[in-house]
């Protein structure tokens, strides 16, 4: 017990399964004391059975939070036991319920007592220590705590916040002009981009960059270059953002959204009141995240890409005063 008192949370899930594995173990010796032929695992169709009567795939999938195949197999098992059957609903024929057979009834009168005296049984067991008594109480909470935002989740998100904190966003520097150009034209190949946009952008940053007529950023996870965002500026004091790219690899870490960060409190201190991009329709992950930070939906533009396709292009804007 010492191992499990010492590393606590850190082995809950194991601890819990531990618990219920010990209890249905506990159960099942019952049933095989008593010479009952019953498993553990059938308790829930018994149950919902002994309660409803008659019920579909379907309902007992609903009752049971689990998956309709996953209750057909339960099924399936005991229908070859010869513990339930198959019934046509008169008001439906398609629908099939599912009824206890003879013996199927016969079994769960045996089961009744046995099912009240574990019930009593455990209800002591919870009562023994001071704290005990919580546990079903708790259960429920964290059951409801979980739906609202699993562990999962909540284990990832730190994760990234944690990650988020190893990137590095810098400015360019003429130094960095094969990485930033190396980000652009994997993501032209990848993503199929036909249109490659402003060239002097991409072949001479460092001349648009020390003219004043664009800001660009990447971003620096450790020793890798996972993302870039480029801005053009013109004499009005508006910006375009010509790329903005994150490596597939390292998206879901928050880089996206610090480079748009970056980027605004770059453009503002520069006097640009407003910025736009215009997206394909097809980077929707992008498009949530401009919405998240500011970002407007202006028009929706159909324009024909060399192929003679139509692709449906989105403006957004954000105004930075």
């Amino acid at each position: 017990m010492s191992f499990y008192k010492e590393h606590g949370e850190l082995v809950f899930g194991t601890r819990l399964r531990r618990i219920s594995e010990r209890f249905l173990a506990d159960v099942s010796r019952v049933y095989k004391t008593l010479n009952i032929p019953f498993e553990t695992s059938w308790f829930p169709i018994f149950f919902l059975l002994n309660q409803k009567g008659v019920l579909s795939v379907s309902e007992m999938a609903a009752d049971l939070e689990i998956t309709h195949s996953g209750v057909s197999q339960m099924v399936a098992t005991l229908e070859a036991k010869n513990l339930v059957s198959f019934l046509s609903d008169r008001n439906d024929r398609r629908r099939r319920l599912i009824a206890f057979t003879q013996q199927g009834q016969e079994l769960m009168e045996t089961l009744k007592p046995i099912w009240k005296t574990i019930r009593r049984e455990t209800e002591k067991l919870l009562a023994e220590r001071e704290n005990s008594s919580y546990l079903t109480v708790a259960l429920q909470e964290l059951e409801e705590s979980m739906e609202n935002k699993s562990i999962y989740e909540r284990v990832m998100s730190a994760l990234r916040g944690y990650q988020v904190g190893q990137v590095d966003i810098i400015p360019f520097d003429p130094s960095l002009k094969y990485e930033y150009r190396d980000l652009i034209v994997h993501w032209l190949i990848e993503s199929g981009e036909a249109e490659i946009g402003d060239e002097d952008l991409i072949n001479h940053p460092d001349k648009i960059t020390e003219a004043g007529k664009a800001v660009i950023f990447l971003a620096r996870v450790e020793r890798v270059y996972a993302g870039v965002i480029a801005a053009e500026i013109d004499i009005q004091g508006e910006s375009k953002i010509a790329f903005f790219i994150v490596d597939e690899k390292w998206r879901g870490r928050q880089i996206g959204r610090r480079l748009l960060s970056q980027l605004a409190e770059q453009l503002h201190a520069r006097r640009v009141r407003k910025v736009s991009v215009m997206f394909d329709r097809r980077f929707t992950h992008a498009v949530k995240l401009f919405k998240d930070v500011g970002f407007t939906l202006q028009s929706v533009v159909p324009r024909e890409n060399v192929t003679g396709n139509k692709n449906i292009t989105l403006l957004m804007e954000r105004y930075l005063e």
